[in-house]
């Protein structure tokens, strides 16, 4: 169920983005569940950009900074507003996933390819089990953001994006 026919995450860098601020390139999220759209991108470096969601395939219906948990990862998004600001964010090189939540208007980048080889596959799980059930995991980088939901522990909730990734990508490294 969504309110959308589409959301797309157009910005401002072609490489990871494809055709800078164009919503009609391959950045067109999935619906994986009511409300909740996904998008994963591989980003080729280490890199400063910026982005928004575009809704139905048009600029008329979008969503950008209300506010946001700041600009490196795993980052959170909440009160997106209408016609709001880019979001920046600083991406490392490798995988990581856009969520949007719509009937929230709040979204989350997190990262699931933690030693940046462009591929999800066991040496990503092994990283994060490295500090599997550490808690007190703080904005300041989130347990070394393996606490890719930010509820201050790591836990199965944050190894379950990267076995769908995993999963749906085919790696089966």
């Amino acid at each position: 169920m969504s309110y959308f026919n589409s959301v797309h995450v157009p910005g401002n860098h072609a490489a990871v983005f494809g055709q800078p601020w164009s919503f009609t390139t391959a950045n067109q999220m999935t619906l994986i569940a009511d409300y909740i759209w996904r998008w994963t991108a591989d980003c080729p470096s280490a890199m400063q950009v910026e982005y928004k969601f575009a809704m139905n395939g048009t600029w008329d219906i979008n969503r950008g900074l209300g506010s946001s948990s700041g600009v490196v990862l795993p980052q959170f998004n909440p009160d997106l507003v209408p016609f709001g600001a880019n979001i920046p964010i600083s991406l490392p090189a490798g995988i990581a996933v856009w969520e949007y939540y719509e009937d929230t208007d709040t979204s989350r980048v997190y990262r699931i390819d933690f030693n940046s080889d462009h591929v999800v596959n066991l040496i990503d799980v092994a990283l994060m089990t490295q500090h599997w059930l550490e808690s007190e995991c703080w904005m300041s980088d989130w347990c070394d953001h393996y606490d890719t939901n930010q509820s201050g522990r790591i836990d199965g909730d944050d190894l379950r994006p990267i076995i769908d990734h995993w999963l749906m990508s085919g790696h089966a490294d």
